[in-house]
């Protein structure tokens, strides 16, 4: 089972709130997820509050660190389920 189903959070419906989800499902602070991205940690703060959004490059290494699909980051579905509807 991933870390975010384990936690049970609402279904998050923003940009924002995915990444604040997979950094809060490792037990990360915006800190501890800035420092192994390479931003600064207002940076991160700013992606969760909505007010900024990430690069391509960014978004997908916030993927790779927190071990979520990128396109749940994006749209919130996993690859899984946009494969089930080709």
């Amino acid at each position: 089972m991933s870390a975010l189903a384990a936690n049970h959070e609402p279904h998050p419906t923003s940009l924002g709130e995915r990444i604040a989800q997979a950094r809060r499902g490792k037990g990360w602070t915006a800190q501890m997820l800035a420092q192994r991205v390479y931003v600064a940690t207002r940076t991160i703060q700013r992606y969760e509050a909505g007010t900024r959004d990430p690069l391509e490059e960014i978004l997908l290494r916030i993927a790779r660190e927190t071990g979520v699909d990128a396109n749940w980051l994006i749209g919130g579905t996993p690859t899984a389920e946009l494969e089930a509807f080709e």
